[in-house]
């Protein structure tokens, strides 16, 4: 359904929901004082560092200093935005979204829907005595059973040009969805349509909340090339998304670690042998998105390649995308698997225990990058250790700000006999946190306004208490997210994050506000009322220093 979220539907809705409530459906949470505690399900920990709440509607982790309210944490949980966090939530509690008329349509317009209908339809095919004979025989000579069959939703689509089309596409717009969908493609001929996927197995790929958002698709003959994808829509992007997350998320609400595969078949044989942690890429590249998302959910992730030559090829070129990912505390695994074997035979062959015991001596990221980064080289030569530096200095350079970081430098300052200054400062290394872009650091406006944004997304009730010259500074001269949100405050002086978010909604400053309110605060409101106090004092200033240097370029260029 098209149009806004009314905000007095988003209010009554937090009104009605409970933090403590709701985030103990999924932790077990333990009483101990006036708030609720447990270890927090962002970073891995032996002592609950997490508390939650009920009087602030609040939690907070003193261990990783995530922080926030009951959607903050619905959308760092899940991994989805705002919108997102609002309909899980009112799922939780039975309410069905309502949209205000007027608005304009969103692009994901009826798309989940026709993709579960046509879930639907595969199944039933795959299922069906005749048509789905050949597929049924092919997952029985891959030994999967009828319950991983049913918990992954395994379907099957006739060979043919319309079958999905001829079910669902009963008019032109349902014609036009399917497309959309990446279910259909256009005739070159004419402005038909004709079935994406015709006689292959088919896999639904779900996002992070458990709704169809594409598939993959098998041939179970010989036809080119043996898997096919859906094409890229309003709500799927292969490159970002990753097979069997949310059924490895509902299997386990604390993952420990992610063994990441290459294949459908894969993910599927490892959880019938009870690895229910197995992802698999959807036929590209692992990227860093993939490992951004799943350090989200886990602090190590297993790498499971073959080991042949297009294998180690692979596995070094996700080595070198994973470096970004590298936070504090999070690790990741190589594991190579005999020439001709992939998980799936494996465990078939061997037993999960096999599997498990291989993943266990899997090579650690330094070890495996030292060792591809110095293959070839005969480091008793100068020339050698020269080029080692060349290659190896600019990834590790590359590495978020990190104990990691520091002890690769000094590894690779042994390694090339070279002496190496610490760049770690005294005290203990904060989570890593993107680098502002460079312009932002050139620009002190810039970057006040936004310290400055961050502060009142989280604290809106802050605006009415600032002098009404320091609320112009906020606004006047400017067409960024801070002055927008200082007129909508200006004119709202009770709203809260919430219904700020509900306003803002689908325009330009939505992103600027949800990273916005992403920044973590360590300083008590005091404290924070100060800064923001100090902060508009010196917007002036800046600001008007800023006018006068414009002013007297434009007199300079006149004369």
């Amino acid at each position: 359904m098209s149009g806004r979220i009314p905000e007095t539907f988003i209010r009554s809705l937090l009104d009605r929901a409970d933090i403590v409530e709701y985030i103990g459906t999924g932790l077990k949470l333990t009483k101990k004082g006036k708030d609720y505690w447990a270890c927090c399900p962002f970073h891995q920990e032996k002592t609950p560092s997490f508390s939650v709440s009920g009087e602030r509607q609040a939690y907070h982790c003193f261990g990783c200093k995530a922080g926030g309210d009951l959607l903050g944490y619905i959308m760092a949980r899940d991994n989805i935005e705002y919108i997102g966090a609002i309909e899980t939530l009112a799922a939780h509690y039975g309410m069905e979204v309502p949209r205000e008329g007027g608005g304009r349509e969103r692009p994901d317009q009826g798309i989940y829907d026709i993709l579960a209908e046509a879930a639907a339809c595969f199944v039933t095919w795959l299922q069906d005595p005749h048509k789905g004979t050949a597929a049924r025989e092919y997952l029985g000579c891959r030994h999967l059973k009828k319950e991983t069959i049913e918990h992954f939703s395994l379907g099957f689509v006739p060979l043919g040009w319309d079958n999905l089309l001829a079910k669902l596409g009963t008019d032109e717009a349902r014609r036009e969805l399917l497309h959309k969908a990446g279910l259909a493609r256009r005739r070159d001929s004419d402005n038909g349509f004709y079935d994406m996927f015709r006689g292959r197995l088919m896999f639904p790929i779900r996002d992070v909340r458990g709704r169809i958002i594409g598939f993959g698709g098998r041939t179970l003959g010989q036809d080119e090339p043996k898997y096919i994808n859906s094409p890229q829509t309003p709500v799927f992007h292969k490159a970002r998304e990753l097979y069997g997350l949310f059924e490895a998320r509902q299997a386990s609400r604390r993952i420990e670690s992610f063994v990441l595969v290459e294949g459908y078949t894969d993910v599927l044989a490892l959880h019938q042998a009870g690895i229910s942690n197995g992802v698999a890429t959807l036929g590209t590249a692992v990227g860093e998105p993939h490992f951004r998302a799943l350090f989200r959910y886990a602090d190590e992730i297993a790498c499971c390649f073959d080991g042949d030559t297009a294998g180690r090829s692979a596995a070094r070129a996700a080595m070198l995308q994973s470096i970004p990912a590298l936070a504090v505390n999070k690790r990741l695994k190589f594991a190579f698997l005999p020439e001709g074997e992939d998980p799936d035979s494996l465990v078939s062959t061997q037993g999960a225990e096999a599997f498990t015991k291989r993943l266990s001596s899997a090579d650690l990221f330094s070890e495996y990058f030292f060792e591809e980064m110095r293959a070839g080289l005969n480091l008793a030569a100068l020339e050698d250790q020269a080029r080692l530096k060349h290659l190896a200095e600019p990834e590790i350079e590359r590495l978020p700000a990190t104990p990691l970081k520091e002890l690769m430098r000094t590894r690779l300052a042994e390694l090339t006999g070279t002496a190496h200054a610490s760049h770690m400062p005294a005290t203990e290394v904060r989570r890593y946190q993107p680098d502002e872009p460079t312009a932002a650091k050139r620009n002190p406006i810039r970057l006040l306004r936004q310290r400055i944004l961050s502060i009142l997304i989280r604290h809106p009730s802050f605006f009415a208490g600032l002098e009404e010259d320091h609320r112009k500074a906020l606004i006047a001269g400017s067409t960024d997210s801070l002055a927008a949100l200082g007129e909508y405050l200006n004119k709202n002086k009770s709203a809260d994050a919430a219904t700020i978010y509900g306003f803002f909604l689908g325009t330009e400053h939505e992103q600027a506000l949800q990273a916005a309110a992403s920044k973590q605060f360590d300083l008590a409101s005091k404290l924070l009322v100060a800064e923001l106090t100090e902060g508009a004092s010196r917007l002036i200033d800046l600001q008007a220093r800023e006018s006068r240097r414009e002013a007297l370029g434009h007199r300079l260029r006149a004369s």
